[in-house]
């Protein structure tokens, strides 16, 4: 796969900071989303036709030696320096190193995955924002620390690519 895999880390935060608020928060995440699926698709026609447009992944993993969490963002070679651009033109104090891929799996152990399908229309939010009293990302980690220190590994990985035009004029009668 022609990808780039970066580690994102951003620095702890300090109680000056602790005032912005969760909404605060997740608009700018929504913000950050938007612009990388604005404007952006695969350039060949045939490509765009046989594969789509194309996508990022970010991934939240713990490997299976040690208890830190790690946030990883892959995408498009061709994408890379936009997408490095983007993580710190939103979060400035954030580090974004290239890395080489990373492997979660214990060698000796067993494997589970799932996937997860929306159950009602894609034009549709899974939850606004708006509705949040805690913040998600706080609920989704708090899963990964509970792994053994040595052994356990885990990764939840979310695909976003921009969406077909049929998507978008679906919405648009929907909306």
């Amino acid at each position: 796969m022609n990808l780039t895999l970066f580690l994102v880390t951003l620095p702890q935060i300090i109680e000056k900071e602790k005032e912005i608020s969760l909404e605060d928060e997740l608009k700018t995440a929504e913000q950050f989303f938007s612009s990388l699926t604005g404007g952006i698709k695969e350039a060949d026609p045939i490509k765009r036709l046989l594969f789509g447009n194309p996508f990022f992944v970010f991934e939240i993993a713990v490997h299976r030696i040690g208890e830190e969490i790690y946030f990883y963002v892959a995408c498009p070679r061709s994408l890379a320096q936009m997408m490095e651009k983007q993580i710190l033109g939103f979060w400035p104090k954030a580090q974004v190193q290239p890395v080489t891929d990373y492997n979660i799996f214990n060698p000796e152990g067993q494997a589970v995955g799932s996937i997860a399908n929306l159950a009602k229309s894609p034009v549709f939010s899974i939850k606004p924002y708006q509705e949040f009293t805690t913040d998600p990302l706080s609920t989704i980690t708090s899963v990964f620390t509970k792994l053994a220190r040595e052994g356990e590994g885990a990764a939840l990985q979310i695909l976003i690519r921009p969406s077909k035009r049929s998507l978008k004029k679906m919405a648009e009668k929907t909306i």
